[in-house]
Formats: C-alpha cells, sequence, structure tokens
C-alpha cells in the first residue's frame, strides 16, 4: 500500500488521486447498480444455500467489505487504471499483469494442483469482468467495488457445498454468470441508449 501510494504521487497531484482512481465517482449510483447486475445472485443465493449463522462480524468486514474495496483500489484503480488511463496502452495488455495477480493471489484456495489452476483461471476472468465494467461505467471503481463485494456477500453468507474455494459448485455459478451477462446487457444498453459505442477504446495498442 505504501508503494502504491507513492507511485501515486509521483503520477498525479495529492488533489487528483482520488480521480484517476475513480473514487472521485458516485459512491450511490455505483453501489445501486452492482447491486442491480447482481440481482440473480443476491435473489438466489438465500434460496439455494443457508444462511452462516457461525459467520462473525469480523470475518464478514473482511471478506466482503474490505476484500472487496482494497483488491479493487489495488488491481482495478491502480495496476489496470493507471497503466490504461494514464500509460496509454491497449485494454488487453494493461489487464493482463493485473488478472495474473488477482489469479495468483487466489491459488490458495485451491485443494489440488487442478483446483488451484481453476480458482486462478476463474479469479483472472473475473479480474477481466471487474476491468471492463470499471471501464464502460466512466471509471467508476465504486461498480467494481459492488461486484466485487456483492458476489463475495453471496459466496460467504450464503454458502453452498462445494463452494469453499473459488471455482464453486454448479449452481452458485450459474447464479454468478447470469449476474455476469445482465451486467454486459445492462451496460450495452445504456451505451446504446445514449448512442456510445461498447469498447470505444484502444484494445490492442501498446
Amino acid at each position: 500500500m505504501t508503494i502504491m501510494v507513492a507511485v501515486l504521487l509521483c503520477l498525479h497531484r495529492p488533489s487528483d488521486i482520488l480521480k484517476s482512481l475513480g473514487l472521485n465517482q458516485s459512491f450511490v449510483k455505483g453501489i445501486v447498480f452492482a447491486a442491480i447486475c447482481c440481482s440473480p445472485l443476491l435473489i438466489g443465493s438465500p434460496i439455494i444455500g443457508s444462511f452462516d449463522h457461525n459467520l462473525s462480524l469480523d470475518t464478514f468486514l473482511r471478506n466482503v467489505i474490505l476484500a472487496a474495496f482494497f483488491e479493487e483500489l489495488v488491481y482495478r484503480g491502480f495496476l489496470f487504471g493507471q497503466l490504461f488511463r494514464y500509460g496509454r496502452i491497449g485494454f488487453v495488455w494493461a489487464v493482463i499483469v493485473p488478472a495474473v495477480l488477482f489469479g495468483l493471489g487466489h491459488l490458495y484456495q485451491g485443494y489440488s494442483l487442478t483446483s488451484s489452476l481453476m480458482a486462478f483461471g476463474v479469479t483472472a476472468f473475473g479480474a477481466l469482468y471487474f476491468s471492463w465494467a470499471y471501464v464502460e461505467c466512466n471509471f467508476n471503481l465504486w461498480v467494481a467495488i459492488g461486484l466485487h463485494m456483492f458476489m463475495n456477500f453471496c459466496w460467504i453468507v450464503f454458502p453452498v457445498e462445494g463452494n469453499e474455494n473459488a471455482v464453486g459448485s454448479m449452481l452458485p455459478n450459474i447464479l454468478r454468470f447470469a449476474s455476469i451477462v445482465l451486467t454486459i446487457i445492462l451496460i450495452v444498453a445504456y451505451k446504446k441508449r445514449r448512442r456510445q459505442k461498447v469498447f470505444n477504446y484502444p484494445i490492442l495498442s501498446i
């Protein structure tokens, strides 16, 4: 975190740091939009899962709120955001480093080599998804934080057997996939309504 702050101070004036990360955008709009996108998970998880009565407030805060906030701050706002927004490189190249690091950071969730690699793949794809939503929502980091937070919320508060790692079991993944598809549909529809293009930015340029 100290390194991140030092780099940001080298790149921006102190008054511009929040803007460079996307934290200056509307908190309410970002969280509400994320909740709507995650509605399949938020509605379905209590049905297919069971409330974890042993969940402590400390675990909830660490694994749902703080994990989503700091992971999106570091991986999306800092690593991806600075490369893409200010490094002027294409989306694909900017997302590779944070996606790989994000995936590596979740290898521990596997119980074997195969499951660890699957956890890497799932979370690396998650990094791509969060990064895309972050860009298309005008670099509102609260959107990415909200998406991450609500997914963590459903995963942790309403556990399903087989959800002990990032890969998860079939039914929760169907809900997660539905939430991702809904996010894409809503963003594309919003852009179309405003006569804006999706992927209206460099994709592969270096």
